[in-house]
C-alpha cells in the first residue's frame, strides 16, 4: 500500500468514525461531545484532502487542509478547558486570545511559504514541527487533568498525543535527515509509515479514552447527585424536626397556659379557702379548749384534735401546691422519704380496706431527699391512689407493692400494682394536662406527678410489670 493510500485511510479513519458518533449523539447537548467528533471530523477532511493532492485544486490541498488541521487543533484545546469544568464563556474567551493567535501564526506563516515557494523540505519539517508541538501540549494537558482528577481516560488522552507528537517528530526527523527524493509528500519511507501508523494507533487510544472519561464523568456526576440528594434527604428531615419540634413547643406553650390558669385557681383558692379555712380553726380551738375542760368527752377531744390537724394540713396544701407554680416559692429541706410514703400509705388505709387492696411496703428509713413535704406526699399520694383505683376497678383482692431504697446516689421509690397496667393510649413521654384515659378522671394526676419529680431533680419511668402484668412506676429523686 504506497503512502497516499495510507492518507486516504487514515483520513477515512479520522473521518467515518467521529461522524458516526455524532450522527448517533446529534441530540445531545453535551459541547464537549460536539467539539471532539468535530475535531477529528477536521482532522479526517484534512487527512484527506492532502491524500488528493493533485486531484483537487492545490489551494483545497495547501490551505483548505491546513486550515481544518488548526480547527481541529482548537477543538481539542476546548475539550480539555470543558473537561476542566471551565464556563463556556471562558472556554470562548482562552480559544480566542490564547489558543487562536497561534493558529493564525501558524498559517499565516505556511501560506506565505507555500506562496513564496519555499523549500517543500523545510515547509513540510515546519508543518511536523508546528504538529509535535500541538499534540506535546495536548498530552500534557490530559496529563495534568489526570493528576487534580485521578480519571483515567485522561492519561489514554495523554497516551495518545505523546505517540501522535512522537509520530511527526520522527517525520520532522525524517525530512531533516533525509535526500532530495523525500521531497516529494508520498515518498516511501520509514518515518511516512512511523507516524501513520502512530496516527492511528493514537486514535484508536484516544477515541477509548474520551469514552472513558465521559464515563468517569458521568459516574462522578452521579456521585454528586447522590450526595445532593443525600443533602436534600437530611435536609427533608432536619425539616420535619423542626416542624415536629413546632409542634411540641406548641403543646409545651398549651401546657404552660394551662399551668399559669392551675397557679391563678390555686392562688384563687387559697385567697377564697383561706377565710373559711381561719374561721374553722378558730372555732375548732375554741371548742377544742371547751371539751378539754370536760374530762368525760375525752373521746370528743381526740376526735376535734384530729379535725384541727386535718385542716392545717388541708391549709398547707392548697397554700403549697400554689407554690408549685411559683418559682423560688416551695419550701425545699431535708425530706425523710419513709415518712413521706408512710403518711401517704396511713391516708389511703381505709380506702384500701374498702376496695379489698392488700398493701406490702418495704421502706428504708434512712433515705433522705430534699424537696418540699406537701408536693412530695401529693406525687406519691396520685400514684398510690391510680393504683389503688386500677385494681378495684378490675378484679378484688388486689395487691400493691410499695418499696423506698437506695441505688447509688438516688433515692428510688418502687410502686407495683397487678391491676391491668396502663392503657396504650397514655403517652408518657409527652403527659399532656387535662387529658386523662379514665372516664371522669382529671387529667392532672400524672401530669402534676411527672411534674413534681422533675422539680425535685428527678423522674419518673413508667412501663408494665413484667411479673404482676399491672402498672410498675419508678421513682428517681436524688439524695441529700
Amino acid at each position: 500500500m504506497d503512502i497516499r493510500t495510507l492518507y486516504l485511510v487514515v483520513g477515512i479513519v479520522y473521518l467515518v468514525v467521529p461522524f458516526s458518533l455524532y450522527l448517533s449523539t446529534r441530540k445531545t447537548t453535551d459541547l464537549q461531545i460536539r467539539l471532539w467528533n468535530l475535531a477529528w471530523i477536521c482532522m479526517g477532511l484534512g487527512a484527506l484532502l492532502v491524500g488528493l493532492r493533485d486531484s483537487v485544486p492545490p489551494w483545497m490541498s495547501f490551505m483548505a487542509s491546513h486550515m481544518l488541521f488548526m480547527l481541529a487543533y482548537l477543538c481539542r484545546a476546548a475539550v480539555l478547558m470543558l473537561e476542566r469544568e471551565f464556563s463556556a464563556d471562558r472556554v470562548r474567551r482562552d480559544v480566542l486570545l490564547r489558543y487562536g493567535p497561534i493558529a493564525a501564526a501558524y498559517l499565516g506563516v505556511f501560506w506565505a511559504m507555500w506562496i513564496l515557494e519555499v523549500d517543500p523540505v523545510r515547509r513540510m519539517i515546519f508543518v511536523n514541527v508546528v504538529h509535535v508541538f500541538f499534540f506535546s501540549e495536548f498530552s500534557l494537558q490530559s496529563l495534568r487533568i489526570h493528576r487534580e482528577t485521578r480519571r483515567g481516560g485522561a492519561l489514554l488522552l495523554s497516551v495518545m498525543g505523546a505517540l501522535i507528537a512522537l509520530g511527526f517528530l520522527i517525520r520532522a526527523l525524517g525530512l531533516f535527515l533525509g535526500t532530495e527524493a523525500r521531497q516529494d509528500t508520498f515518498y516511501p519511507s520509514f518515518d511516512q509509515a512511523v507516524i501513520l501508523l502512530l496516527a492511528l494507533i493514537g486514535f484508536v487510544i484516544g477515541q477509548f479514552g474520551f469514552v472513558q472519561l465521559r464515563l468517569e464523568r458521568l459516574s462522578s456526576q452521579k456521585q454528586q447527585v447522590v450526595a445532593q440528594l443525600m443533602d436534600a434527604e437530611a435536609m427533608n428531615q432536619r425539616l420535619q424536626q423542626l416542624i415536629q419540634e413546632k409542634n411540641e413547643n406548641l403543646k409545651r406553650a398549651s401546657v404552660m397556659t394551662n399551668v399559669a390558669g392551675l397557679g391563678m385557681m390555686a392562688g384563687s383558692l387559697t385567697h377564697e379557702l383561706s377565710q373559711p379555712l381561719t374561721a374553722i380553726r378558730l372555732n375548732l380551738g375554741f371548742v377544742e379548749r371547751l371539751v378539754h375542760e370536760r374530762l368525760e368527752l375525752e373521746p370528743a377531744r381526740v376526735a376535734l384534735h384530729e379535725v384541727v390537724s386535718e385542716s392545717e394540713r388541708l391549709y398547707s396544701i392548697v397554700t403549697r401546691l400554689r407554690a408549685l407554680f411559683q418559682k423560688g416559692a416551695a419550701q425545699h429541706g431535708a425530706v425523710c422519704l419513709a415518712d413521706v410514703v408512710g403518711d401517704v400509705l396511713k391516708t389511703v388505709e381505709g380506702y384500701c380496706a374498702e376496695a379489698k387492696v392488700q398493701v406490702r411496703a418495704t421502706i428504708d428509713s434512712s433515705v433522705q431527699v430534699l424537696g418540699d413535704v406537701v408536693q412530695l406526699q401529693t406525687l406519691f399520694f396520685n400514684l398510690v391512689n391510680n393504683a389503688i383505683e386500677a385494681i378495684r376497678h378490675s378484679h378484688p383482692d388486689g395487691n400493691l407493692w410499695v418499696s423506698v431504697q437506695r441505688e447509688g446516689s438516688l433515692a428510688v421509690c418502687l410502686v407495683r400494682d397487678d391491676g391491668p397496667g396502663f392503657p396504650k393510649t397514655v403517652n408518657f413521654k409527652a403527659l399532656e394536662v387535662f387529658v386523662s384515659s379514665k372516664p371522669g378522671g382529671s387529667g392532672i394526676g400524672l401530669w402534676l406527678s411527672q411534674t413534681i419529680a422533675e422539680s425535685h431533680g428527678g423522674r419518673i419511668a413508667w412501663q408494665k410489670d413484667p411479673e404482676t402484668g399491672g402498672a410498675w412506676v419508678r421513682v428517681e429523686l436524688p439524695l441529700v
